[in-house]
């Protein structure tokens, strides 16, 4: 949540308002506002808070054009607000639940334009009082403790995040699309997947015949000609042995866009096929932190800034070890 107090004072000593900070973090923050904010999930409640006009609301309503002449709309109406519309702004992008990210940034920004001024005097103005996270303490902290190496990161979170990869990445700044192109680009293929069915039937079957198998194709039901291809190929051998060096080109390729429902037919249970495509998340995870490392100069790949994306993506306990072994 933002700390905003009514009144600071620039360098020269002159009164600056919370107002025309504001505006200064908006107009900053500008050019990557209109095209990260989702106008359509937000609007409703920027009219509930009266920070978009009746007439405004309207006219975005018949507005046809693209989401980004949208967003200018809203980022207008939130320059004529009053004073504080900027962390109801934040406090309602976080609600969304999938624009937390862009909160982090106008927070980021508001922090650097309030030094600017030399700080802050005057009253506090908050949403709601709260106790401090251990994420709001590790960004709070003086002395901000730079990451020396990626393997360090990635080895700290390494056990308690890969499973919340794309919730962590939007909490560091990545953009959704980003994070969508990297499980896009590396999807776990059918064959792959096939591929470690077949494991597990290995490991956990006592039976592990050709007759097993080609019963198990029949019951999936989904392809009856390779289920009498087989029958006919291995009539004189439906006892023996399935090796996987011979299942290549027999089974695998064609059965591998069923190979849930085949897991199911070889009596693998439900729970581990389910894990079968959460493993692929280690390589999701590890590009994730690649793509921050590599968009972030050296003095903004801090520890603090970790910490507290660590936190706002729900990973407590992880948060918690992670303050505790690098910045206490």
């Amino acid at each position: 949540t933002l700390v905003i107090r009514a009144v600071g004072m620039d360098r020269k000593g002159v009164s600056v308002d919370l107002e025309q900070i504001e505006r200064e973090v908006l107009l900053n923050k500008q050019e990557y506002l209109v095209k990260t904010i989702k106008p359509e999930d937000i609007i409703d409640s920027l009219v509930t808070n009266k920070l978009v006009g009746e007439f405004a609301f309207q006219k975005f309503c018949l507005m046809t054009q693209s989401a980004i002449d949208k967003a200018r709309l809203i980022l207008d109406e939130l320059k004529r607000s009053r004073p504080g519309f900027l962390q109801e702004f934040c406090d309602i992008l976080r609600a969304s639940r999938t624009q937390d990210h862009v909160a982090i940034e106008l927070e980021k920004e508001f922090r650097i334009v309030s030094a600017k001024y030399g700080g802050h005097s005057g009253h506090t103005i908050a949403s709601q009082e709260k106790e401090i996270s251990i994420g709001e303490q590790a960004l709070m902290q003086g002395t901000h403790v730079q990451i020396q190496a990626f393997a360090s990161l990635y080895g700290t979170l390494q056990q308690g995040a890969v499973a919340k990869w794309k919730d962590l990445g939007l909490q560091l700044g990545l953009q959704e699309y980003d994070l969508d192109a990297i499980s896009a680009g590396q999807k776990y293929n059918d064959k792959e997947k096939m591929s470690e069915v077949f494991e597990i039937w290995k490991q956990q079957s006592l039976k592990q015949s050709w007759n097993d198998l080609i019963v198990a194709v029949a019951n999936t039901g989904c392809n009856p000609q390779l289920c009498e291809d087989l029958k006919e190929r291995h009539r004189q051998n439906l006892m023996d042995t399935v090796e996987m060096k011979d299942l290549s080109n027999e089974v695998l390729l064609p059965m591998a866009p069923h190979w849930y429902d085949f897991g199911l037919s070889l009596g693998i249970d439900e729970q581990q096929l389910g894990l079968i495509t959460p493993n692929y998340n280690n390589k999701f995870f590890r590009q994730m932190l690649q793509k921050w490392w590599q968009q972030n100069i050296a003095e903004d790949r801090t520890w603090n800034v970790v910490v507290s994306a660590v936190d706002k993506a729900r990973l407590h306990r992880l948060a918690k070890s992670v303050y505790q072994s690098k910045l206490q």
